[in-house]
Order: C-alpha cells, then sequence, then structure tokens
C-alpha cells in the first residue's frame, strides 16, 4: 500500500479515525502548586486521574492538539510553555504509544468537564492521586527538572 495523504479534517479511508494511531499528546498545567487533571471517561484506565491530552489528529501539530484537548476536556484556553519530553514506554496503552508533552499555562476559560472526561479539577502536588498511564512519572520529572527554568 502507498503513501496516504489525507486532507484537512479527512477522516482516513481505512480505518475511518481521524487521528494518528499511537501518537498522543499530554499537557501539564500548574498554578499556584495545584496540577489540572481530568478524570478519564474512556477505557483504558476509566475513572482514573490523569493529565489533559489525547490522540493526535491527521492535520494538526502536537502543540495544536495539546490545546485542543484542555479545551474539550477541562473548558480551558492556554498557551504552550516549555516543551517537557516524549514518552514512549512500550507498556503505555497501544492506542497512546508515544505521548508528547507540553507545558500548557492557562489564560482563560471555565474549568469545566466535557469530551471523554468524567470531572476536571485541580490538585496539589503533594497530594496526588495514583494517575493513569506514566503519568505520575511526568510530573515528577516536571518538579525534578521542567519547573526550575
Amino acid at each position: 500500500m502507498g503513501t496516504v495523504r489525507l486532507q484537512r479534517g479527512e477522516k482516513c479511508g481505512v480505518c475511518g479515525n481521524r487521528y494518528l494511531r499511537n501518537i498522543a499528546v499530554d499537557g501539564l498545567a500548574v498554578s499556584d502548586g495545584k496540577v489540572l487533571l481530568i478524570k478519564r471517561g474512556n477505557e483504558p484506565d476509566r475513572g482514573k486521574w490523569a493529565l489533559p491530552g489525547g490522540l493526535l489528529d491527521w492535520d494538526e501539530d502536537a502543540e495544536e492538539a495539546v490545546l485542543r484537548e484542555f479545551s474539550e476536556e477541562a473548558g480551558l484556553s492556554g498557551r504552550v510553555g516549555k516543551f517537557l519530553g516524549v514518552y514512549s514506554d512500550p507498556r503505555r496503552d497501544t492506542l497512546q504509544r508515544v505521548t508528547v508533552v507540553y507545558e500548557v499555562l492557562i489564560i482563560g476559560g471555565v474549568l469545566q468537564f466535557g469530551d471523554d472526561a468524567l470531572e476536571a479539577k485541580w490538585f496539589a502536588l503533594d497530594e496526588l492521586p495514583r494517575l493513569a498511564f506514566d503519568h505520575n512519572r511526568i510530573v515528577e520529572d516536571y518538579l525534578r527538572v521542567g519547573s526550575k527554568d
């Protein structure tokens, strides 16, 4: 099968998806010693707390995707801050095998949950629950090196 080129907004004719399988984005927003988390509404890890994020659409870059996810899942608008890293543990969810992580600086909106989030709220950085995927590691890495710049 040759290379398939899709137009903006077009779904794949083979799989029917509008997102890139295995490539996700996650955003980490910290304010006043608290981090924004959403409660996942879909499997895997339904009901667990996680950083806002999701799969990268065919027609967007990673920065656009992380801001879209914040809007869809938490009702907030932001701007991309620091690039925090790429996480690719083979044990991650098969639909989100590789995630590109950014700091997100909140600039507006009203905190509310939507899309596939069952809830959205701010948690004290020193009182985090066990998070979905490798999100505890992402927060720990941020606290260790990412928040020092």
